[in-house]
């Protein structure tokens, strides 16, 4: 038990402190005379289920080169309040028959902490020389479940408490025909002293820590409960019952205990809500009961993660490689991804689906997870294509949704044809399998503005595009200018004067750059004078994202 203790040693009539921490077996000062102080626990203002213990030696003489032992005298330093809701059984049935989450409140100062009905058996502490004021607290069954609070009196009640005093409040309903009629019906104050030993019921109950466990992934794989040492040396048992009574947890050792969600097929999830772990000293078959502590887990973090992407995705993270390297029309592994282990998900209720494009599906039943290695096909749009997914497991609900842009990107029409979308707006276009000719028809009618267009892109403005283009321009005697815009963005404009008797192709191969002013939809190809032999030939436009 002792290492439990901390010490702090000063200089006899000095603040000057030469040491402040956990007990040791051998500390090193200097020579002179010192005041040993002991604690252990701490004097809160008001709390449940801890007591306090200190102790001070005076003016213990330290010599050079010699060891000096010390003994601390030790007690209890603070006080405590616990209740019984009835001076019998009877009337403890009239309190759970008249009130609902009923309790005494206890006030130390602008602090209080409740002693409930459902866990009757904590109490609370606070430093001695206070004066606690109690009022009991419930909910009418009768009555809506009207609340009600009443200050209680009693002339038995300390006016203050010493150190190691323990009042243990009862709590009367003397009428049975009466339910709003509590009063102090008895006050019993019990002085604890200590000698070499502790009392167990003076020990403080073993704090329960609940962590949910994740794993490397972050994925929750269960509960664990973690026991402080409250009986050093001893074998121990603490057992652990949910709200309903059902035994959840049990373990038994010495030292701090450990309850480890793998270890525990039958609940390796504790769900949020309260609980009572019942602690029991173990002597070979003999267990002997020897206090309780209530306690809450709360709400696991929950998260649904989304996944894919489109290769607008990879353009908007900068990673212009893999934005080319995808199909202009796929999503890319669209996923859906909870948090939770399918170990669990076969064991607890939740609820799991997802929503695409406005249509709803659940997952199997048992899976945490949902994907495909890509959708096809999808419809070029300004609105992305949204994947949701919901899920709802121990009364928290979390929910993620992605967007994919289908912008059109990349593309490559070597060369445009009617199959790929392209659409000729006059009658002076030829689609042909290495080319398509806008103008050049012969005869000796003028002809103007031939242009082929593609509607099938939906490009944000601010995109940075790329395109390669092999053009030929024939301008024969008059002349034209071939232009190739996408939205209101020129991509390519290149004029080729004419002459008499002029038979020369002019080719054109290279790579326009450009960032879009303005969001795009149509790719458009206008030839400016297609009379006689005068026209332009489009043999390849590949479109891709820029860096």
């Amino acid at each position: 038990m002792k290492e439990r203790f901390t010490l702090k040693i000063q200089r006899t009539g000095s603040q000057s402190v030469y040491y402040n921490g956990n007990f040791k077996e051998s500390i090193e000062l200097p020579a002179g005379n010192y005041d040993i102080t002991a604690t252990y626990g701490q004097n809160v203002t008001i709390g449940k289920d801890c007591p306090y213990y200190t102790g001070t030696t005076r003016e213990v003489k330290v010599e050079a080169d010699k060891t000096t032992g010390v003994t601390i005298p030790c007690k209890v330093s603070n006080a405590l309040i616990s209740v019984k809701f009835g001076a019998n059984e009877d009337e403890k049935a009239r309190f759970d028959r008249y009130y609902k989450d009923y309790g005494l409140i206890v006030r130390v100062g602008d602090f209080s902490l409740p002693i409930t009905s459902e866990f009757p058996n904590s109490s609370i502490y606070f430093p001695a020389g206070c004066s606690p004021k109690l009022s009991f607290y419930g909910k009418l069954k009768m009555d809506n479940e009207r609340e009600v609070s009443l200050e209680l009196t009693s002339d038995q009640f300390p006016a203050t408490f010493d150190a190691a005093d323990h009042a243990i409040i009862t709590l009367g309903l003397p009428d049975p025909e009466s339910f709003i009629n509590v009063n102090i019906s008895k006050v019993e104050v019990v002085t604890v002293t200590m000698g070499e030993t502790i009392p167990l019921s003076w020990l403080p109950v073993s704090a329960v820590i609940p962590l949910h466990h994740y794993d490397e992934n972050n994925i929750l794989q269960g509960t664990n409960l973690i026991f402080s040492d409250s009986y050093p040396g001893m074998k121990w048992k603490a057992i652990v019952t949910n709200a309903s009574g059902e035994t959840v947890r049990t373990v038994t050792g010495q030292g701090e205990l450990h309850s480890g969600y793998d270890n525990s097929d039958a609940w390796p999830y504790l769900p949020a809500g309260k609980y009572k772990a019942t602690f029991y000293l173990v002597n070979g078959e003999e267990e002997s009961k020897t206090s309780s502590r209530e306690f809450e887990i709360g709400k696991p973090t929950i998260e649904v993660k989304v996944g894919g992407y489109s290769s607008y995705t990879k353009y908007s993270e900068g990673d212009i490689d893999a934005a080319n390297a995808c199909e202009r029309k796929t999503i890319y592994n669209p996923s859906v991804l909870v948090n939770i282990s399918e170990n669990l998900l076969n064991k607890y209720s939740y609820t799991f689906s997802y929503t695409y494009d406005g249509g709803t599906y659940n997952v199997e039943a048992g899976k945490n997870a949902y994907s495909v290695d890509k959708i096809e096909g999808q419809t070029v749009s300004f609105d992305p294509h949204v994947l949701k997914a919901n899920v709802s497991f121990d009364g928290v609900a979390a929910e993620s949704q992605k967007d994919f842009y289908i912008t059109g990107l990349p593309v490559n029409f070597t060369p445009p044809t009617e199959a790929q979308g392209w659409v000729a707006a006059t009658d002076r276009i030829t689609f042909s399998n290495n080319e398509v000719k806008l103008g050049a028809l012969g005869g000796l009618t003028a002809h103007s503005n031939e242009y082929i267009y593609n509607n099938d892109f939906a490009i944000p403005a601010e995109t940075k595009i790329s395109m390669d283009y092999d053009v030929m321009i024939h301008p024969a005697t008059v002349g034209t200018t071939l232009t190739i815009t996408i939205g209101n963005n020129q991509l390519f404009a290149q004029t080729q004067n004419g002459g008499a008797f002029n038979t020369t192709d002019y080719p054109h191969k290279g790579t326009s750059i450009t960032t879009l002013i303005e969001k795009a939809s149509q790719l458009r190809c206008l030839n400016s004078y297609g009379g006689g032999n005068t026209g332009s030939h489009i043999y390849s436009l590949i479109l891709k994202y820029s860096k």
